[in-house]
């Protein structure tokens, strides 16, 4: 524990850190919106479609933005204590997170238009659809987008049961580079 007292450890940025928690909340709801709308009939499975597929684009454009933040500002350095495997299994889950969080909103995209349904972000607009109509191929595409979210699920469950490790059973300031500074957050560096 004698990292929570004083360390030379650095937090994420201010920026990093708001569009991870965004992301976290926007994910509770969207996840359990997935697992939901598949599996109901009726107009409430349509209107759980569209708040998946919204918060789907808005999470895409988050995480353009965390991959453009990221390189324009380095994240911290890990903990010192963290031994290198664990360093490289924490690079490959947020390196295969960021990959799902910027392929699956298109993935969904290319599904809705191959099903010929329109996407219209927050009933403001009409994205263009990507593909012709061909529901073979919507099918597709969607059983894929369903199976990487359950890969998502593997994912997001390995990152946060990791978070929780560090900070109760290690005791060191992994998770606390992430939480805001009103939560005991280190200060960013």
């Amino acid at each position: 524990m004698a990292q929570r007292a004083g360390t030379s450890v650095r937090g994420y940025t201010g920026a990093a850190r708001g569009a991870h928690w965004l992301t976290a909340l926007l994910l509770a709801v969207s996840i359990p919106l997935g697992l939901v709308m598949t599996r109901i009939e009726g107009d409430l499975k349509f209107t759980l479609y569209h708040w998946h597929e919204w918060i789907g684009f808005t999470v895409w454009w988050i995480a353009v933005f965390r991959v453009a933040w990221r390189i324009g500002h380095r994240p911290p350095p890990h903990v010192p204590t963290l031994p290198a495997w664990q360093r490289a299994v924490a690079e490959s889950v947020h390196g295969l997170l960021y990959m799902a969080l910027l392929a699956m909103p298109i993935v969904g995209w290319i599904g809705n238009s191959a099903f010929g349904f329109p996407l219209e972000p927050f009933g403001l607009f009409r994205l263009p659809d990507l593909v012709a109509k061909d529901e073979a191929l919507g099918r597709r595409l969607l059983d894929l987008h369903g199976w990487a979210g359950w890969a998502v699920i593997g994912l997001l469950a390995m990152h946060v049961g990791a978070a929780l490790q560090h900070h109760f059973i290690v005791g060191d300031a992994t998770l606390r580079r992430m939480l805001p500074r009103r939560l005991g957050g280190l200060p960013p560096g």
